[in-house]
């Protein structure tokens, strides 16, 4: 399939257009969507829909366009887990994935830093030069500030969500985004280690080639080792 197409799940897509009191005539019909409605109805039956297509008529729904086309709805039907699975599926609520996540996914924190920067002729080529430490001061000193503000004048989310749940969110991934910072570090070091004194069965190639994550899975299996043998019978002796 070319990248330009989206699978769709028409059964799902159509559940999708019955809660939001929609229909393919209504969509065809609406001067904000690229096609008409025979070309929707082409696309339901084939399968698959053209992104731009796809992503037109999920705005003027306002649903997120992967939960849209069913690609959500499949992931969570993979689950092999009876349990889990039912679980997944029973969270699969139309309010839960408005066109904002699209928005969202598509928005770098560099262009919120960069338009908020501009209002004050401040690039951002400045705030890159920083030092990590200073960026990191930056950040949370910019939430601090905007957070009252955000609080004071809205009294929900996007998702329609009362008491604005998300609100330290942001924080959170400043956190995150500080102690990924230092564990990269942290893993480049150990990487260099291993090239330097390759543990059993790896050598020093095959280290070079491993990404930080697979140093990290590395590392912990080597610790787990260090505790735990394959060839250890706790019954042993007793039986």
């Amino acid at each position: 399939m070319s990248p330009n197409y989206v699978p769709i799940e028409k059964k799902f897509f159509m559940q999708i257009l019955k809660e939001k009191k929609s229909s393919i005539r209504k969509l065809g019909s609406n001067d904000k969507i690229i096609n008409t409605e025979r070309t929707i109805r082409r696309a339901l039956n084939a399968g698959k829909m053209h992104r731009d297509l796809l992503n037109s008529i999920a705005k003027e729904l306002d649903v997120y366009p992967a939960f849209l086309s069913g690609e959500i709805y499949l992931s969570r039907c993979s689950i092999q887990d009876d349990v889990l699975r039912n679980i997944a599926l029973s969270s699969l609520r139309i309010n839960n994935y408005p066109y904002f996540m699209k928005e969202k996914d598509e928005y770098q924190i560099n262009d919120f830093l960069k338009n908020v920067l501009m209002l004050y002729d401040i690039s951002l080529m400045q705030y890159e030069h920083f030092p990590f430490e200073r960026k990191i001061e930056f950040l949370r000193a910019l939430d601090t500030a905007i957070l009252p503000i955000i609080n004071n004048f809205f009294i929900q989310d996007a998702y329609g969500n009362a008491g604005l749940p998300n609100l330290q969110l942001n924080s959170i991934h400043i956190d995150q985004y500080e102690e990924e910072h230092y564990m990269n570090i942290w893993l480049q070091q150990r990487k260099e280690e291993f090239i330097s004194h390759p543990p059993k069965w790896r050598t020093s190639k095959d280290i070079e080639k491993m990404s930080l994550s697979e140093i990290q899975a590395l590392d912990m299996e080597l610790q787990t080792g260090d505790f735990v043998h394959d060839d250890y019978d706790p019954f042993a002796e007793k039986y």
